[in-house]
């Protein structure tokens, strides 16, 4: 693997993020029924891609090989603003398990949080605002890469199931 370049989406990107979700799904044994770890379809995946815009203040990210422009990840940002005031930056994403534990992470992340900080300060000032990311149990290589970057469990669900 080459260097790792961070830049923002372009549409041809859609396919190869699509089967990165896939394969990540598959790798991490995510449950194609949960509410919870929800897998986007490539439809999902693209309405979400165009409502965020493909421009350079995108807020789809792509990590992709320098060399061969194989992609090896993808970020998202969405933000919103709480009843109370306060601003919510949730980032989320998917690295390629073959590209994982070799700092494509490390950048993504550094690349949304600098992405979040543009966003943040077009809000006022004075306002309360917090990042956040999102893992399940079946994520914990991403739980405890997140606390190794200084992210804490803010809150949790739990997904239950009746049978009858």
């Amino acid at each position: 693997m080459g260097e790792v370049h961070i830049r923002p989406y372009e549409h041809g990107d859609l396919e190869p993020i699509h089967e990165l979700v896939t394969t990540a799904a598959r790798h991490d044994a995510i449950d194609a029924n949960s509410t919870l770890e929800h897998i986007p379809s490539k439809k999902e995946l693209q309405a979400t891609f165009e409502a965020t815009g493909n421009s350079e203040n995108s807020n789809v990210l792509v990590a992709a090989d320098e060399q061969t422009g194989e992609v090896l990840g993808y970020g998202v940002i969405r933000w919103w603003q709480e009843d109370n005031g306060t601003f919510l930056y949730l980032h989320d994403g998917t690295i390629h398990p073959d590209s994982r534990e070799q700092g494509v992470g490390s950048s993504l992340l550094s690349s949304l949080q600098e992405r979040i900080k543009a966003i943040a300060a077009e809000h006022p000032a004075d306002a309360p605002k917090f990042y956040g990311a999102n893992a399940s149990s079946t994520h914990q290589g991403t739980k405890e890469f997140l606390e190794k970057n200084g992210y804490e469990k803010g809150w949790s669900l739990v997904e239950m199931e009746y049978t009858d």
